[in-house]
């Protein structure tokens, strides 16, 4: 038998022709432009991003930026308070004394107060209670505070040093 002059029904036959047709079909529906979609009418009026920063027992601290404020924020289990970055820095620098607050301390009914511009950091041991570190509002009233075990101040007060750092990087990282 002699050679056929026309190969393409061979081709064909073997299916190299369907997937060609195909790919042709392929290129010519992608190139017709597709119809826009009409953007969702959402508004973002109000918002909240919320860094928590350290946990330390049922204690934490955070960074919270708000559409209306940015803070420092210390949660315990049944109180807050909320800082300025000038007072969480004078707080930090406090409870970094702690260990030597708890030394001086122990066993004793005495107390050590140190103040910043808006609070009081008063580090005291009592009997029934241990040691405990409050901090308190020098303007608000007494529920404006909250009390701390050795060991939530110890590990609050480093990354309270660091709030003006902290605010700075939330406020330029986070945007509505």
């Amino acid at each position: 038998m002699s050679p056929k002059k026309n190969a393409f029904p061979t081709i064909v036959r073997q299916g190299v022709g369907v997937g060609v047709l195909s790919l042709c079909v392929l290129c010519v529906a992608g190139a017709k432009p597709r119809e826009q979609e009409a953007a969702p009418p959402f508004q973002i009026r109000e918002w909240s991003f919320v860094w928590t920063v350290v946990h330390a027992e049922s204690s934490r601290l955070t960074v919270e930026k708000t559409y209306e404020r940015l803070g420092i924020i210390l949660y315990t289990r049944f109180d807050m308070v909320r800082l300025p970055a000038k007072d969480a820095e004078a707080i930090g620098k406090a409870l970094m004394g702690t260990a030597v607050h708890f030394d001086q301390l122990r066993g004793t009914s005495r107390k050590v107060c140190q103040d910043t511009d808006n609070y009081t950091v008063e580090f005291a041991w009592r009997d029934e209670t241990g040691f405990r570190v409050s901090i308190l509002s020098k303007k608000g009233s007494f529920a404006d505070g909250v009390w701390l075990t050795r060991e939530q101040a110890e590990t609050f007060a480093p990354h309270l040093c660091r709030a003006e750092a902290m605010l700075k990087f939330v406020d330029q990282r986070v945007r509505p």
